[in-house]
């Protein structure tokens, strides 16, 4: 990487990133660095796939800012300060797909999450993410508000891009082998990113991004200084300008000490 002496931002995705798989907590030695960080006066933040209301597991954390859903919500200091609906006409579209198919969906707003159904696999990688189940309603309603995002639980990567295909205003990306997100096209968490540069006056020279999945890779590829961590994706890995050690081998340490001296870790 060139020079990152002018590194005051830090954006961080959450599950695989700084949330150990296997623990299900952050290491001790990725809350170090990260609390080195603040110290020095950088800005810490989450860059997550996961909904405002579902960061349970770092409730007693405090960060700067929160990119959720993927790019499609930020917020500060408990309000929001960017939003990306997706179209009513693409969400008719997943309505009718729904309602002609057996799969399990959740659909995303600013305060609410919703389900059309229940499933006791789904149900289980939720619980292992600390996520309570959502509210099962009726598929109308979610033509009754904003949806920021959909989790569509399908494993056929062809079925996917066929829907999506129907929906001209969305994208999707992978973030389970069971599910996909799908998302208002342009979307993407560096689009979130970017809004929250412009909040806090930031410039690409001052951000360094960290992830580790097939959601991170736009941000990845993206940002000036990126990092995936060594447990990641091959997408992830090949998109970022640095590759890190396994989270659970302290790679989020070891490569914050590298990359960023300053800190002194």
């Amino acid at each position: 990487m060139t020079d990152t002496s002018r590194v005051r931002g830090l954006f961080f995705d959450l599950d695989g990133t700084l949330l150990s798989g296997n623990t299900r907590r952050i290491p001790d030695s990725a809350l170090y660095a990260i609390s080195r960080a603040r110290a020095h006066g950088m800005s810490v933040f989450i860059a997550t796939g996961r909904h405002f209301l579902s960061l349970r597991p770092i409730a007693d954390l405090s960060f700067d800012g929160y990119v959720c859903l993927n790019g499609q919500h930020c917020v500060v200091d408990g309000g929001t300060i960017f939003s990306n609906p997706i179209s009513r006409e693409d969400v008719a579209v997943m309505i009718g797909f729904l309602n002609s198919n057996p799969y399990v969906c959740h659909w995303l707003g600013e305060t609410d999450c919703f389900t059309n159904r229940t499933d006791p696999v789904i149900r289980e990688i939720f619980d292992g993410l600390g996520i309570p189940p959502f509210p099962v309603v009726d598929l109308g309603s979610a033509l009754e508000m904003d949806v920021l995002q959909f989790e569509l639980f399908v494993r056929d990567d062809r079925l996917a891009d066929e829907l999506v295909a129907k929906m001209p205003g969305c994208c999707w990306s992978r973030w389970h082998t069971a599910g996909i997100d799908i998302l208002r096209s342009g979307g993407g968490k560096w689009m979130g990113i970017e809004e929250m540069m412009s909040f806090f006056g930031l410039s690409c020279e001052e951000v360094m991004v960290f992830g580790d999945a097939d959601n991170d890779v736009e941000m990845l590829e993206n940002s000036m200084f990126s990092v995936a961590l060594g447990n990641g994706t091959p997408a992830a890995k090949a998109a970022a300008k640095y590759v890190a050690d396994d989270l659970e081998n302290d790679g989020l340490k070891k490569a914050m000490a590298e990359l960023l001296p300053q800190l002194g870790l």
